[in-house]
Order: structure tokens, then sequence, then C-alpha cells
């Protein structure tokens, strides 16, 4: 598809209203908590966002999106030092994925300095493929690459050699996927709804914070669990359902900045933005669904052993908290524009576009 064709769907869409519903009956019995070590996590996600390599501008949005409260959802049994290393990675991912908005945006042909965002990540996680436990990476000009060294030395600190390795993969997963984002975008491609859903569950970086559930929970699950066919479907799905929720209520900004991609308006294909949402809730819901029958097998299949079988709930409720807390984040935060928007008397937003 052409910009043009961009332009006609944007057109289409525009000044349309529709209804997103209460997703918490999609999420029923799901934990929704939140840290009480909050009140500590704010002021120092203000300095961390205040340190990392961004214009002063991103760095004013970005603490306006109360990373805090996000990062107190994703973890709320973490203990305060867990939860502050764990900080660290949240305003990574959220500064590095403002730089790519910026270089590789709708009518944003900033080829280079995309290539030079992939190249400061794809070196940090060569650099990192070296695990043995006295490895560092070398202090860099670049500023990113700066950055990760904050990152890998957290891993170090508390995760294993294979943990590392599980989170670096997904890094460098993500980063695979925003090139193939990025490609079809400057080919001017709109893309298929199967090739979105294949690299959205990349792009949407959620695939690397599924990683530090372990982090987060202080769990150190056997590799050949984490391997379980089953716990690789819960894990898929964590990241799946967390990436519609995202692209449900964020359709409004998206639509906004100019920008197709996204399951509701891929789903909208008799242009109307309301069949775009039932149909995107129908796939969470589904998404929701294999979650829970992948949780289910894995509580039969390991409840021999008593303590790896605890160990594995609170994986699995890590991962919960993980699609609850930015559902109930997204819904007051600044960065999707639903804060101040009534629900209706069955709890949904009506949004206009």
């Amino acid at each position: 598809m052409s910009s043009n064709q961009r332009a006609v769907i944007l057109a289409s869409l525009r000044g349309q209203t529709f209804r997103i519903p209460d997703l918490h009956a999609v999420f029923s019995g799901w934990p929704q908590d939140t840290s009480r070590h909050l009140p500590s996590i704010v002021p120092a996600m203000d300095s961390i966002l205040d340190s990392n390599a961004c214009s002063d501008a991103m760095t004013k949005k970005l603490k306006q999106e109360d990373l805090a409260t996000l990062t107190a959802r994703w973890w709320p049994v973490a203990d305060l030092e867990t939860l502050l290393d764990l900080a660290q990675f949240v305003a990574c991912i959220f500064s590095t994925d403002g730089m790519i908005d910026q270089a590789s945006g709708p009518g944003k042909d900033k080829t280079q300095a995309f290539q030079a965002l992939h190249r400061s990540t794809d070196k940090f996680v060569e650099q990192r493929l070296d695990m043995s436990r006295d490895a560092k990476v070398p202090r860099s000009s670049d500023s990113l690459i700066n950055s990760f060294r904050v990152l890998s030395g957290l891993l170090r600190k508390r995760y294993t050699i294979e943990q590392q390795k599980m989170f670096l993969d997904e890094a460098k997963f993500t980063m695979e996927m925003l090139n193939l984002q990025q490609k079809l975008r400057l080919d001017g491609k709109i893309p298929s709804l199967a090739e979105y859903c294949t690299y959205r569950q990349g792009s949407c970086c959620i695939n690397a914070m599924v990683a530090l559930v372990e982090y987060g929970n202080s769990l150190c699950i056997p590799g050949e669990v984490m391997n379980n066919p089953d716990m690789k479907v819960l894990k898929k799905e964590a990241v799946h359902a967390n990436w519609i929720t995202n692209d449900i209520v964020s359709v409004k900004k998206e639509l906004a900045s100019g920008f197709v991609e996204n399951l509701v308006v891929l789903c909208a294909s008799d242009g109307n933005a309301q069949t775009g949402v039932d149909t995107a809730v129908k796939h969470l819901r589904s998404s929701v669904e294999r979650f829970e029958v992948a949780a289910a097998k894995l509580a039969t299949y390991y409840a021999g052993d008593k303590a790896l079988a605890e160990d594995i709930g609170k994986f699995v409720q890590g991962c919960r908290c993980m699609c609850m807390g930015s559902y109930t984040w997204s819904l007051t935060s600044k960065r999707y524009g639903l804060e101040e928007m009534k629900r209706d008397g069955a709890g949904g937003l009506v949004v206009v576009v």
C-alpha cells in the first residue's frame, strides 16, 4: 500500500466515535496490585530519566507519563532495591521507544538515525554475549550504549548466565522486528495483518520486560522449565495480550500522530473503527484464554515438585501483573490521552478520533 492509501485510511477513520469496553472483564481475576514502594520510585524515575540520552522535550514528556506507577504495577512484590533496578530498564525501554518514533515515524525518513540506534543496540548485545561473570561492557562515546552499560551491570548482579542470555535474546529480537517495521515503512508499505502481528511481538518491547519477571520476583526457574512448550506459549501470550491491549488503548493517540500500524486499524476492514476495536478485543480474549490454558498445564505438570510449582505460580502471576499493570496505568497516564475521559455505565470509554 502506498502513502496515499495511508492518507485514505487516516481520513476515513478520523472523526469517528468508538467505544473501548472495560477490559477488566477480559482479565477477570488477574491482580491489580501496586507496590508499596511507589512513593520512593517517583523521584528515582525522574532522576533516571534526567540522566538518559534524551532531548529535554522527550524527558519532560516521559516524566509526565508516570512511568514510576507502571514500574510499581509491573513488579508489585519486588523489594525497593530491586524495584529501583527495574526502573532503570523501564526508563531505558521508553526512552529508546521515543527515539525510535523520532527516527521512524510517518513522514520521517531518518534512516541514518534509526540505523545508528539499531547499531547501538546490536553492539550492546554482541558485547554482552560473552556471558562470563567478569565480562564488562567498555565505556563508549555512544550515550545510548552507556545507558545499556547500566543495564548490563544489573543483569549480572541478579541473573544467571542463562537468564541473562534469555533477556539479551529478547532484546535482539526486538531490534530485528523494529528493523522489519522500519523497512516496511520506508518501502511505503502498510503491513498485512499477518506481517504486523509478526513484528509487533518484538517491536512492542514487552518481550524483554517479560524476561524480567523473574528479576522482579526473585526467581531462578530452571532452563528446562523455561523452555517447556507450555511455558513458551504462556510467555508468548503474555506479550501478545500486552501489545493487543496497548493497541486498543493507544489507537486515538496513534491515529492523531499519523500511524496506521495498529491492530485496531488493520482490523477495521470495513472502514469502521468500532469493528476494529471489537475484533481486537476478540483477539485479546483468545490470547488470555491461551495463556490460562498454558498456566493450568504447567501447574499440573509440575505439581509433584512443590517448591518449583510455587515458583512457576509466582512467574505466572508476575506475567498477569504485567498485563493488568499496563492496562490500569494506561487509563490514568497522560501517554494515551485517556486520563480525563469519563466512563459510561458499563465502565467503557467513548472515544472520538
